[in-house]
């Protein structure tokens, strides 16, 4: 039998602010701008073609039908987390081993665990941070996540996440349009320059500059350094939002892929246990929320006076 459902995240969204009986309180709640919200409940409200609020001068309430299936979803949220604990805490804690590249484990996966402890509090996570060759039987690892092009011999690969990628700076940093992104104030992490590579292409810029400006180690210490007020950092969008408003702020609003994707690596007896797969659907629709906020906080921060009068067209 097959269902038709909306997605999932739009159902959460809407259940918080059903429940909260506002927008900014739900947003609040799941870590989300109100924006975030506000888009989520409209794309549900399109998917079934009926309105759930009643909007009037700037206040907010369900409608007759918006309370019926508030009602039903919040039944069916219910009965998930039900199962969900029913058949985990049949099981002595488990622990789940991960290989994780270090940059998707700090920027998108530790921030997001408190919300994965409080789902299923029976399981536990073993993080290894590292770039070493791929064995998942040999390391004794159920899982692992890369950075490449999809192909693992003997490991099932699933894409988790393209990044994509935009300049920023310091709210302090000035940039000025004769020198712009041709300067030496570029930051680059040693090793990689395909990142600025591919930014500047995008832009419509030279690549002379690529071999000019300031190196450091990581991608990390480049990000600290462009907030320290060093120069222009390559940021990776959607983790590096949790900069904007504090530290960084864009300098384009052009972005660029990345050459390269996250992948879930396994094997297929480890995908079959029941806690890899709790853990691995949980992730999914994490990441899809990350995007979905990452979107709309990028839009407002271009929006907003942060953004950088070169920001239209990159120069």
């Amino acid at each position: 039998m097959s269902y038709r459902l909306p997605p999932l995240s739009t159902l959460l969204l809407f259940e918080a602010a059903g429940r909260r009986g506002s927008f900014k309180a739900a947003a609040r709640e799941l870590g989300v701008t109100p924006s975030a919200v506000t888009h989520g409940i409209q794309a549900l409200e399109d998917w079934l073609g009926s309105p759930l609020f009643a909007r009037r001068r700037g206040q907010m309430a369900l409608t007759p039908s918006g309370r019926d299936y508030l009602e039903a979803v919040s039944s069916a949220l219910r009965l998930l987390t039900a199962a969900d604990a029913a058949l985990l805490s049949r099981k002595t804690a488990e622990t789940i081993r991960l290989t994780v590249v270090p940059t998707f484990a700090t920027q998108l996966l530790l921030p997001s665990l408190p919300g994965f402890q409080k789902l299923y509090p029976s399981l536990s996570l073993s993080i290894d941070t590292s770039h070493d060759v791929l064995d998942l039987e040999k390391g004794g690892f159920h899982l692992g996540i890369r950075l490449g092009s999809g192909v693992w011999d003997g490991l099932i690969a699933e894409k988790l996440l393209t990044e994509q990628l935009i300049p920023v700076r310091s709210p302090d940093f000035t940039m000025s349009a004769e020198a712009g992104f041709t300067s030496d104030a570029l930051i680059h992490t040693t090793g990689v320059k395909d990142d600025w590579a591919a930014w500047l292409q995008t832009a419509g810029l030279p690549p002379s500059q690529i071999d000019r400006g300031f190196r450091v180690d990581t991608s990390q210490m480049a990000l600290d350094a462009a907030a320290q007020g060093v120069g222009i950092a390559i940021g990776r969008l959607p983790g590096v939002v949790r900069e904007f408003g504090r530290r960084l702020v864009p300098c384009s609003a052009i972005v660029a892929n990345c050459k390269h994707a996250y992948w879930l690596v396994a094997t297929e007896q480890s995908l079959q246990r029941p806690e890899v797969k709790a853990f691995t659907a949980w992730l999914r629709g994490e990441l899809q929320r990350i995007q979905s906020n990452a979107a709309a906080i990028l839009h407002e921060t271009l929006q907003s006076d942060l953004a950088s009068p070169l920001s239209e067209n990159g120069r």
